[in-house]
């Protein structure tokens, strides 16, 4: 096969966290892309607890963690 997606725990991550009132909000839009996965999980929680609206958000998992690209 191909090369093969780096391992999750090899990829460097920075998380700036802001926590704000709903009203204190601006309207938000979330672009996501990366690992499947991750991608996946980070839109739950733009969505659920990060109270973004789901058509403010666009994602694309681009890779699977351990699968080679075809």
């Amino acid at each position: 096969g191909g090369p093969v997606a780096p391992p999750a725990a090899s990829v460097e991550r920075e998380w700036t966290v802001a926590a704000l009132e709903a009203d204190e909000r601006p309207e938000a839009y979330v672009f996501l892309a990366g690992e499947s996965a991750m991608v996946r999980a980070l839109r739950r929680l733009s969505v659920g607890p990060g109270g973004v609206p789901k058509k403010h958000v666009s994602f694309m998992g681009y890779w699977r963690e351990g699968q080679a690209e075809s």
